[in-house]
């Protein structure tokens, strides 16, 4: 697989991730605003604490939205960590690729400077026998 595709592919699966994170805060969001007549930042504020694990006791939900979140926030947590560990794996995939471009560098440009000190090495020895030093 070429480079391109390959950054075509992590670009989607990022893309893809992020969307899905905000689908379920979104889904969050807009059902306990039905099932709570919260204002939308209060029912954000509640999908948003419950997605990222932080939880919040000052506002206490009905028992549809304990029953929602008994659902919702296993699921969305899982879903959560399962993407920051897919964003992590592309992270460290573009750093290998970064660390074996440097390597192969280093390997050139070791083997070029090689190359030119035994042909230095060369050359002297060429002098010193057509000299005589």
């Amino acid at each position: 697989m070429d480079q391109t595709s390959d950054q075509n592919k992590r670009h989607k699966h990022f893309i893809f991730t992020i969307i899905v994170i905000v689908l379920l805060i979104f889904l969050g969001t807009i059902t306990v605003h039905f099932l709570e007549r919260w204002s939308i930042i209060d029912s954000l504020y509640w999908a948003v604490m419950n997605v990222t694990t932080v939880g919040d006791s000052t506002q206490t939900p009905s028992v549809l939205t304990k029953i929602f979140s008994i659902i919702y926030i296993p699921i969305s947590v899982s879903v959560v960590f399962y993407s920051m560990l897919q964003l992590a794996a592309i992270i460290l995939k573009i750093n290998e690729e970064a660390a074996d471009s440097i390597i192969r560098k280093t390997k050139n440009l070791q083997g070029h400077l090689f190359r030119n000190v035994k042909n230095t090495e060369g050359k002297l020895k060429k002098m010193k026998y057509k000299y005589k030093v």
